[in-house]
């Protein structure tokens, strides 16, 4: 599987279904692969993987886990399903 079969229905959904901004991470190493701007100040980092066989880099878990501890939601989501409702959860939806 490529990963632009993961993240690019979850992109479209929080983009057509949502209506919100979204933006690639990327820049700098390690950073989430999109960053999804949820109203209200508080956005959503995703990082993707390609299914099972995707595996964070010490670089993505430790720059993951120091946002996570800073109050931000990020997610990583190995599948398109997992990033749609990662974007729902965020968006107030169950």
């Amino acid at each position: 599987m490529e990963i632009e079969r993961v993240q690019n229905p979850v992109v479209s959904y929080a983009r057509q279904y949502w209506g919100l901004f979204v933006t690639k991470g990327g820049g700098t190493s390690g950073m989430p692969d999109y960053i999804f701007w949820i109203p209200g100040g508080k956005p959503l980092l995703i990082e993707f993987k390609d299914g099972d066989k995707g595996v964070l880099s010490d670089i993505q878990a430790h720059i993951i886990n120091q946002f996570k501890g800073w109050g931000y939601n990020v997610e990583v989501c190995i599948s398109s399903y997992e990033g749609k409702r990662a974007v729902a959860r965020a968006m107030g939806a169950s």
